[in-house]
């Protein structure tokens, strides 16, 4: 698997937000490391759970700067992350 190089066409301009996403990113990467390091350090779910552990902590703190701010399309945004959450969720029952 291809790394993913953050490049400030990521970013959304806030700075909590965009370190968060590039730690995703780095998650996602260490990911793909461990594939070519054929699991010698940890192994792939290890790795996936630490990441869904991540990403939902990341959209509840983006959940709640959407609704300080007043984001207009926040409902929209909920739908997605929620519907985001329940995947993850699902994928973590059947691992």
């Amino acid at each position: 698997m291809d790394r993913i190089e953050w490049t400030g066409e990521f970013s959304v301009g806030v700075r909590k937000l965009d370190e968060q996403h590039q730690k995703i990113i780095n998650m996602i990467n260490r990911l793909s490391d461990n594939q070519d390091d054929a699991h010698l350090f940890v192994s792939d779910r290890e790795i996936l759970l630490s990441l869904m552990e991540y990403a939902k902590l990341h959209l509840q703190y983006e959940e709640a700067l959407l609704k300080k701010y007043g984001y207009p399309d926040l409902e929209s945004t909920r739908r997605r992350m929620k519907t985001s959450l329940l995947q993850w969720n699902t994928f973590q029952l059947m691992s």
